[in-house]
This record gives C-alpha cells, sequence and structure tokens, in this order.
C-alpha cells in the first residue's frame, strides 16, 4: 500500500522542479539587465532540459565570440527542437561557409525547415 502523503509530497517536489526549471525567456531577460554571466548559466541549463530558445540564446552568443563551429552545434539542436531562427542560423552558416564547409544544399535544406517553421525570411532566400 503507498503512503497518499508520500506520494502528496513527491508529486508537489515534481510540479516545483518542473515549473521552476530555466527557460530561454529567462535567459534574455537576464542578458537585457546585463547579467551575461547569468544569463550564460541559465541557457544553459535551459538548453539541457530541451528548451530551444536557450539553446539558441548559446548559439548566437557563442557566434558573437567568434566560435562558430561551436555555435552551430546549439543551432541545429534549437532548429531541431522546432525553433525557426536556429534553423536560419544554420543556413546561413552553411551558405557562408562559418564553422562549417560551405554546402549550398543543406543549407537549401535548413532554410527550407525554417521556412516550413514560418520564418519568413528563410522563404525569401528560397525564392533566390
Amino acid at each position: 500500500m503507498q503512503n497518499p502523503l508520500l506520494s502528496l509530497l513527491f508529486l508537489s517536489c515534481f510540479a516545483f522542479s518542473v515549473s521552476h526549471a530555466s527557460t530561454g525567456d529567462e535567459a534574455v531577460a537576464k542578458h537585457r539587465e546585463g547579467k551575461f554571466e547569468e544569463a550564460e548559466q541559465i541557457a544553459k541549463q535551459a538548453c539541457e532540459n530541451n528548451d530551444a530558445k536557450g539553446c539558441f540564446y548559446l548559439g548566437f552568443k557563442l557566434q558573437q565570440e567568434s566560435k562558430p563551429e561551436e555555435s552551430n552545434k546549439y543551432y541545429e539542436k534549437a532548429c531541431g527542437l522546432n525553433f525557426a531562427v536556429g534553423c536560419l542560423s544554420l543556413a546561413n552558416n552553411y551558405r557562408q561557409g562559418l564553422g562549417v564547409n560551405r554546402d549550398p544544399e543543406v543549407s537549401i535544406r535548413f532554410y527550407q525547415r525554417a521556412c516550413d517553421l514560418g520564418e519568413t525570411l528563410a522563404c525569401s532566400h528560397l525564392r533566390k
């Protein structure tokens, strides 16, 4: 027989941890406050928890630091989590050869994915 109080305690702890998981939105908010290190830590935790915006934030930060190879890993994860701007950024990097070998075919694939997810800028790249 299960102890109902123990079950209630477990569910309460689980609900608390889920509701207080770090998100990419929190990382962006900390960044806007100028708390860059805190923003990065929050984004890392968010990305580990499959928060696409957290992954994108890390990719963008690394690209700004001239680390495109590392940034592409985060863009790819964000894209895989259906974050259109992650797909767009990856497409741009494949088009330009930033952190990857230049590959127009792969670039088009990522532009198409971003377009399918509603990113109109990616759609315009496909029309060129």
